[in-house]
């Protein structure tokens, strides 16, 4: 399959409607117990004003299932399978992956105040 036709395929999964797309890339460094990085790729669409009120209702609950529900309803239907075993083996994944999705959003921690 040929990029052109791969991206294709992509956008119609994602719809007309949604366009902006993330290709995300995790590192995890594992030198300190012996064992060598590991990279991990996943595409995702942006998430929606809906999704991100979800998840904040669904935050005061559970955090960790709120992030995933997150992170599952935006990753691209042919990388779900493997984010999920991915999540299985490292279950840290969606503490990593939630606070981008809330940067996506608007989420900042990187605030100034001055008193006028």
């Amino acid at each position: 399959m040929s990029t052109y036709e791969r991206e294709t395929e992509i956008k119609s999964d994602i719809g007309e409607k949604e366009k902006k797309t993330y290709n995300v890339s995790i590192v995890l460094d594992s030198e300190d117990y012996g064992q060598d990085p590991v990279e991990l790729k996943y595409r995702f669409k942006e998430p929606s004003p809906i999704q991100f009120n979800r998840y904040i209702k669904e935050m005061s609950k559970d955090v960790v299932k709120a992030g995933k529900n997150l992170v599952l309803s935006n990753v691209f239907a042919q990388d779900r399978d493997k984010l999920i075993d991915d999540m299985e083996k490292y279950p840290g994944l969606i503490l990593t992956l939630t606070p981008k999705f809330m940067g996506m959003m608007g989420y900042t921690d990187n605030v100034t105040f001055h008193r006028i």
